[in-house]
C-alpha cells in the first residue's frame, strides 16, 4: 500500500477531522480526534485522542497510517508535548495499534464500562513527544 496524500485537516473548539486519500485503492478514509471533554491542554501541551475507522476498512494499515499522520500534525503543527487515549480493555485491535506506535500504558481504571456480561477495565495510554 502506498502511503496516503497527505491529510486535510480543519479544526474546531473541541475537535480536529482529518481525511487521507489512498492513491491505490482511491480509498478516503477519514478518523476523528475529539476532545469532548476539554481533553486538549494547550498550556500543558497535552491532548486526548481517539480513533474510528469503518469496518470495511479494518486490518488494511489504514489505522496505523491514519494515526501516524496525525500524531506528526499533533506533534508538529499543534506543538503538542503529549497525545493519550483511553482505551477499554476488550479492544484488543486498538491496544494493539497504540502499543505498536510507541504509546505506553500510564494507568488502568477498574470496573470502568458497564456491560451485559459484567465491568471492562479501560486502560490509560500516552506517547510523549520525542523531541
Amino acid at each position: 500500500m502506498r502511503p496516503p496524500v497527505p491529510p486535510r485537516c480543519s479544526k474546531s473548539s473541541s475537535s480536529f477531522w482529518a481525511t487521507a486519500i489512498w492513491p491505490v485503492t482511491g480509498s478516503s478514509v477519514s478518523w476523528y480526534v475529539s476532545t469532548p471533554s476539554g481533553d486538549y491542554d494547550p498550556v500543558n501541551g497535552r491532548i486526548g485522542i481517539g480513533i474510528l475507522i469503518e469496518n470495511g476498512y479494518r486490518g488494511q494499515g489504514y489505522a496505523t497510517a491514519a494515526l501516524q499522520l496525525c500524531l506528526d500534525y499533533l506533534f508538529n503543527n499543534l506543538m503538542v508535548h503529549q497525545v493519550h487515549c483511553i482505551v477499554d480493555e476488550s479492544n484488543t485491535e486498538s491496544l494493539h495499534l497504540f502499543k505498536k506506535l510507541g504509546f505506553e500504558e500510564g494507568g488502568r481504571r477498574r470496573d470502568w464500562i458497564k456491560t451485559p456480561e459484567g465491568y471492562l477495565d479501560v486502560v490509560f495510554y500516552q506517547i510523549i513527544h520525542p523531541a
